[in-house]
């Protein structure tokens, strides 16, 4: 069997597991509009952490064992592979996707000004856990380029993008979610693919990525309450990329 056999098959096992997510709860529609709208929120239920926490055990149980991880790249990674960059522009497409649904008509749950916030804060804590972990556990990149490989941050903030995406248009259509949810696998993949994670950083960095949106959705009905009141509150939120970094800049004017 060839290798870019073998990684179609994993490409299809990461859409068909990952995707399912897309099935999960249903939270009612809000009118979309510029200004404060009362959001009762994503409720709180453990179930809602059982697939982000499976991910992280089994992505730190293959980080531990090690041995693994070096088959999974090996099967993934072309023998004359060249490199893409596609993946650090994918990252943005799920997040990016809300953005374009809402200036194309389609309504979310979420104003603008909300959905910003709560994609900001989902975005920081990403970016934040990953960069944290990194510098804890120090775990060489596969191309031996540096020590900061544990979990991955493109990974992270792809499926804190792709939750968002499907926590706003999931009472819509499952495709959505689904959606985003491609995007972000694709993500991961191309990460192994380009030799700069090992599967269990994917693993985590979707684990990671995940939680930060649902604790995001979680307290933004009292992080509301500091701007509810504020009508001319203005918020940005843009990716930005370099040779060494990634992730989300947002700025907020009250």
């Amino acid at each position: 069997m060839g290798k870019t056999s073998v990684l179609k098959k994993y490409i299809i096992l990461a859409f068909s597991c990952l995707s399912c997510l897309s099935t999960q709860g249903q939270d009612s529609l809000q009118v979309d509009s510029l200004y404060y709208i009362p959001d009762k929120g994503l409720k709180f239920s453990s179930q809602q952490i059982i697939l982000p926490a499976s991910l992280a055990l089994i992505g730190t149980y293959l980080a531990i064992d090690g041995s693994l991880d070096k088959k999974i790249s090996e099967k993934i990674i072309e023998k004359d592979f060249k490199k893409t960059r596609i993946d650090d522009f994918l990252l943005f497409g799920p997040g990016a996707t809300v953005y374009a649904l809402g200036f194309a008509g389609i309504k979310g749950k979420h104003n603008f000004v909300d959905k910003t916030v709560i994609y900001g804060t989902a975005s920081f804590l990403a970016f934040a856990s990953s960069e944290s972990l990194k510098s804890i556990t120090g775990v060489e990149r596969p191309d031996h380029s540096a020590n900061n490989s544990f979990p991955s941050g493109h990974t992270a903030l792809a499926f804190a993008g792709a939750e968002f995406l499907r926590q706003e248009y999931k009472d819509q259509s499952i495709w959505y979610g689904i959606a985003g949810y491609s995007m972000a696998s694709c993500t991961g993949l191309m990460r192994i693919y380009n030799n700069r994670h090992w599967s269990s950083d994917i693993l985590v960095g979707a684990g990671v990525g995940i939680i930060s949106t649902k604790i995001s959705y979680w307290i933004h009905p009292q992080l509301s309450k500091l701007y509810k009141r504020k009508s001319s509150l203005q918020a940005l939120v843009l990716p930005y990329y370099t040779p060494y970094d990634c992730g989300i800049s947002m700025s907020a004017t009250f």
